[in-house]
Order: structure tokens, then C-alpha cells, then sequence
């Protein structure tokens, strides 16, 4: 979900237009295993910007100079 955050964010390089993203996925290398789930199962609209706000602020006090 990190990825994706940062992605709605700030985009991905300078790819125009932004990409759309429905899925996201983890690599279970150690059996050679994709399983991918779309976001429409684990995001909800109504709260995705609020948990974005929250992500930046935890980041920034994280990670501050």
C-alpha cells in the first residue's frame, strides 16, 4: 500500500498521463509466487485521503532532517 500512497502522491518519474494502478501485489519469491489483490478490496474512497495525510505526517516525523 506504501508504494501506491507515494505513487497518488508524487506519480511515477515523469510519465504523462499518471498511470492508473488497480492492483497491488507480493512477491513470495522463496515459491516463485505472485498474489496480487485489487484495491478496490482493500481501499475505501471515503477514508483513502485521510489515511494519505496520515502517511505523509508519519513519514515526515519519521524520517525529518
Amino acid at each position: 500500500i506504501g508504494y501506491f500512497v507515494l505513487h497518488e502522491i508524487a506519480g511515477f518519474g515523469n510519465l504523462a498521463p499518471r498511470q492508473s494502478i488497480t492492483r497491488v501485489g507480493i512477491y513470495f519469491a522463496r515459491f516463485g509466487y505472485l498474489h496480487t489483490i485489487d484495491l478496490d478490496g482493500i481501499i475505501r474512497p471515503e477514508t483513502f485521503p485521510n489515511f494519505v495525510k496520515w502517511f505523509v505526517a508519519r513519514a515526515r516525523q519519521e524520517y525529518a532532517a
